[in-house]
């Protein structure tokens, strides 16, 4: 296809724009360390879809005990997840990180896979919708030192 059909459309690499609705990518800091759950402070509005959630790592942590992270929906909101979008991901590597869909050990958080009813296993990865705005929050393993790193939330929402 044409670089201008590209351009000039709704639909190129990297974006999509279709009249009131759009992608957006909330970054979020990986500054607190200690190991309860943080509230990030960014909220996802009503009626967003989630498609994806990354960590990216980019000073693994050598001495905490647990190296990893979890990141979810605010567990004090009602209905809140904690690791509903990552669960137990290392902190120990660095690299981006999006969740794994192994059947055995998931790192895909819960909001964002389905189960086979059949097998009891993480089988399909799916988008994440609420009816109400939701706070995005990160709970590392165990107390942290050297992490550094930050959150990626990839989602489509009404603008």
């Amino acid at each position: 296809m044409p670089a201008n059909l590209l351009s000039n459309g709704s639909v190129g690499v990297g974006a999509l724009n279709i009249k009131g609705f759009s992608q957006k990518v909330a970054r979020i800091p990986i500054n607190n360390r200690g190991a309860s759950e943080v509230n990030t402070g960014v909220k996802i509005p009503a009626l967003a879809v989630v498609d994806r959630v990354m960590v990216d790592i980019d000073t693994v942590e050598a001495t905490g005990t647990t190296k990893t992270i979890s990141v979810g929906t605010l567990s004090t909101e009602t209905g809140g997840v904690a690791d509903g979008f990552l669960y137990a991901v290392s902190t120990a590597t660095a690299t981006i990180q999006p969740g794994a869909m192994s059947a055995a050990t998931p790192s895909r958080g819960s909001l964002l896979r389905e189960f086979s009813i059949a097998t009891g296993t993480a089988q399909v990865v799916k988008p994440y919708v609420s009816n109400v705005e939701r706070t995005i929050s990160y709970t590392l393993g165990s107390a942290h030192t050297e992490l550094k790193g930050e959150i990626f939330v990839i989602y489509n929402s009404m603008d």
